[in-house]
């Protein structure tokens, strides 16, 4: 740990082949690792500060056109389960009430 300098940390991330979700996951961790080390007082400085979060790029929707979505819901309306009409209608409120996710 006290060999850990900021140009290790820059190194390491420069390398990092996985995605930029997994990449800002792996770095938050290494912060909360070096934030105890320092809280036990093995080292003074949280080197791990010096990395950059990487931008996340939205995945891109493939939405169902209108006729496959009434053949999903249908789908679900006739599983034969004891909830499968209550579950289709839920999927059609969410579909039309407009509902979205990180709308407010």
């Amino acid at each position: 740990m006290r060999d850990l300098s900021k140009q290790s940390c820059l190194d390491w991330a420069a390398r990092y082949e996985g995605s930029s979700t997994a990449f800002n996951n792996t770095a938050l961790v290494l912060r909360a690792v070096l934030d105890i080390a320092i809280e036990s007082g093995v080292i003074y400085e949280n080197m791990a500060r010096h990395i950059t979060r990487r931008t996340v790029r939205p995945k891109e929707l493939h939405l169902p056109d209108n006729a496959q979505f009434v053949g999903f819901v249908q789908t679900i309306e006739n599983a034969g389960g004891r909830y499968s009409r209550d579950c289709a209608d839920l999927v059609r409120f969410l579909a039309y009430g407009g509902f979205s996710i990180g709308r407010s």
